[in-house]
């Protein structure tokens, strides 16, 4: 699990990663990733490389952004009819994918 980051890896988790849902605190969502891949995935494996290095994450890593959304076929105006669900930046979720995956 603490071996150092590979490249593939990444590859693997950015094709695994469910596109079109919203992103985190940072804006950035899946669909931009995967968009502008090829400028930015020697970039982002030298960072998430370094987190796992130091065993740190960046702050907006370590933050996530609670809302609400409307249960399905339910009345939005009860709020027992919302549930909560936590938004993460897309840098983190492709980390976790790759510790997902080395499981």
């Amino acid at each position: 699990m603490e071996d150092d980051l590979i490249i593939e890896e990444l590859d693997k988790a950015i094709n695994q990663m469910a596109k079109g849902k919203s992103p985190g605190l940072d804006g950035l969502t899946v669909d931009f990733y995967v968009f502008f891949w090829k400028d930015i995935r020697q970039l982002l494996f030298e960072a998430l490389g370094e987190c796992i290095l130091k065993h740190n994450l960046s702050p907006t890593m370590k933050r996530g952004l609670i809302t609400l959304i409307p249960k399905a076929d339910k009345d939005p105006s009860f709020i027992e009819n919302w549930r909560p669900i936590t938004l993460l930046c897309t840098d983190y979720k492709l980390l976790a994918h790759v510790y997902a995956n080395r499981l």
